[in-house]
């Protein structure tokens, strides 16, 4: 099982608890991130970048089961849906997602850079 996550960087700057417990998240980040099975990239607030405005998951299950959406909204509902037309339409957004985000290589570092700052 593979897992690819892009998460915005105001999630890490988004002080939950105190400065020890930012740093070993983001510790915890960069761990994660140098497994096999996993793929982290950072979407830096600067610059002109795709965003988006909801969380989403795409999970695929393999071949016996169609790929299936999962979309967060504004009051903290949760829809699912299997139509091809909105998988395919998460599957761009996330696809524009990663090519806006750093690479999963630069991700490691920026996340680092990150962590000194938190104070």
């Amino acid at each position: 099982m593979n897992l690819v996550a892009i998460i915005g960087e105001s999630a890490l700057r988004h002080i939950v608890g105190d400065v020890a417990v930012m740093q070993a998240q983001c510790d915890e980040l960069i761990r994660l991130s140098e497994l096999e099975n996993v793929t982290i990239q950072i979407l830096p607030t600067e610059g002109k970048r795709y965003r988006c405005t909801a969380d989403f998951s795409i999970l695929a299950m393999g071949e016996d089961l169609p790929p299936q959406v999962q979309a967060d909204n504004a009051w903290g509902a949760l829809a699912m849906c299997g139509k091809p037309r909105d998988v395919g339409v998460f599957t761009r957004r996330f696809e524009r997602l990663t090519a806006s985000a750093l690479s999963p290589e630069e991700t490691p570092d920026y996340v680092r850079k990150l962590s000194r700052e938190i104070r």
